[in-house]
């Protein structure tokens, strides 16, 4: 029988019709339908927002003609001079926030940008095991990726071959 145009895989890529969603947005997901749970996830309360906070926000919003607005894609500047100083201060590097310091807006983004800037075709990293929920989803998709089954860097530490350019940690 042929495949009809609505078929899934016809449409969708391998790689992306591979997808699922991860344990933890599951849950949370999950626990969005039991009234009266608590989630601590993604910074969503169970709670109504403290009324100080409304108001703060609200002052900001009217008197500062920058919040509420989105950042520009390297990140608030303020942000990036911060970031510049304190990796000075803790490594002694001189680091320029115009040209070397990229912000994400959160860890998921900022391991996919690392994986497509520093890795090419052919290259591998090595993951422990457990490994971060959804990690392997932004991999590059030629990226080898070998598992170690030890907890920790050390067991992984022991699978690092000369295409080796990383060890991930959870």
């Amino acid at each position: 029988m042929s495949e009809r145009p609505t078929d899934r895989k016809r449409w969708i890529s391998r790689q992306v019709a591979g997808i699922t969603v991860s344990a933890i947005k599951e849950m949370a997901m999950r626990g969005a339908q039991v009234p009266d749970a608590v989630s601590l996830a993604w910074g969503l309360p169970s709670f109504r927002t403290p009324q100080r906070i409304l108001e703060s926000v609200a002052h900001a919003l009217e008197y500062d003609a920058d919040v509420g607005k989105y950042s520009l894609p390297d990140g608030l500047p303020g942000l990036r001079a911060a970031v510049a100083t304190k990796h000075e201060r803790v490594t002694g590097i001189a680091t320029d926030p115009d040209r070397n310091v990229f912000i994400t807006c959160g860890n998921m983004q900022a391991l996919n940008a690392l994986f497509h800037v520093v890795l090419d075709p052919g290259d591998e990293i090595i993951l422990t095991d457990p490994s971060r929920a959804g990690l392997s989803a932004i991999l590059p998709q030629r990226v080898d990726r070998p598992a170690s089954k030890e907890p920790n860097h050390r067991g992984a530490a022991t699978m690092v071959r000369k295409r080796s350019h990383a060890v991930i940690e959870r």
